[in-house]
């Protein structure tokens, strides 16, 4: 079926969801924001989520599938981002929930923030684990946080122009980590630039099924390889004693004062490296320094990594001590 083209078009891949898909779509159609359609490549699933999918679209028109034999996530992502017309895609799983306002919030950033190539928001873990990701709001201080090992946006939260997915494709090589890769070769490749909303716009389901908790341990195993290939699409040069005080500052393990000043001096390094392509300028570094000496109760160790005397809970130099 040819598509017309709307402002937004949502691409979710579905494999074997059929305990969560029609609460998923449900949380699709309630939204505020009403202009999107729904693109959905079925990758060959053995339950009855070709059947829910089917359903969904013969009541509303806005939902467009596709079935077909079991190619993997990363396939079925790149197959669904060529098959979008729209200038604007958002990604969905499908076994997670939106709020009713996650669209119509997400697009008025990215109005009032023209600049903006994607835009991300917080996000709540429920299920099996519950948690909260806030994420920061600004490109330059969301992409410092790419520096300490994790995504600095939840992927499957966000809305990107169709650009971004088409100049940075899923990674084949990569399987279960391509969304780490994914915005690790935005940050390193490219300039497009990120925000995201300071509101939980995005529910991440946590459950044993999930193609995440399966593959946790390869992830764990390509973990460090991937975040060394990360540091280096920044241009940041480390030795191997230094990687090693890297992983350690990472892994959040105790250290005392000589190890502690043996890490504070890689974070310093790795700041003054960056200064230019990105810069720390809400002391994002300081701050996880902060936290890792408190942990480790070396207070006065405080000031080898510049954390004395800002305010973090408002991010803005020069505030008392807190």
């Amino acid at each position: 079926m040819s598509l017309t083209q709307p402002k937004l078009q949502v691409i979710m891949p579905v494999y074997n969801a059929q305990l969560f898909l029609r609460e998923t779509l449900s949380t699709l159609l309630q939204q505020s924001f009403r202009e999107w359609q729904l693109l959905i490549i079925d990758d060959g699933s053995s339950d009855d989520s070709l059947r829910i999918i089917k359903e969904h679209a013969a009541s509303d028109n806005r939902i467009f599938w596709r079935s077909r034999e079991n190619r993997g996530l990363i396939a079925t992502l790149n197959e669904l981002v060529q098959w979008s017309t729209a200038p604007l895609l958002a990604r969905m799983d499908a076994d997670d929930l939106n709020t009713l306002q996650r669209f119509e919030k997400q697009l008025n950033f990215l109005s009032l923030h023209p600049d903006v190539d994607m835009v991300g928001c917080w996000v709540k873990l429920f299920g099996s684990r519950e948690d909260l990701w806030r994420f920061r709001e600004s490109d330059n201080n969301t992409k410092i946080l790419s520096l300490f090992g994790r995504c600095c946006m939840l992927h499957a939260s966000v809305i990107a122009k169709r650009k971004v997915f088409e100049t940075i494709p899923f990674d084949y090589d990569y399987p279960h980590m391509e969304d780490f890769v994914f915005l690790s070769d935005i940050i390193t490749q490219t300039q497009f630039r990120f925000g995201n909303v300071r509101e939980v716009l995005y529910h991440y389901r946590q459950h044993e099924n999930s193609i995440v908790y399966q593959n946790d341990a390869i992830r764990k195993k390509r973990y460090r390889e991937l975040q060394i290939r990360h540091l280096k699409g920044l241009g940041v040069s480390l030795t191997k004693s230094e990687y090693e005080f890297y992983w350690h500052f990472l892994d959040g393990k105790s250290a005392g004062v000589i190890l502690l000043s043996n890490i504070a001096a890689v974070l310093i390094s790795i700041r003054r490296q960056l200064a230019k392509r990105l810069p720390d300028d809400y002391f994002e570094i300081s701050l996880r320094w902060r936290q890792y000496c408190s942990a480790n109760q070396q207070y006065q160790l405080y000031d080898l990594c510049g954390a004395q005397g800002y305010c973090f809970l408002d991010q803005k130099k020069d505030c008392q001590r807190v």
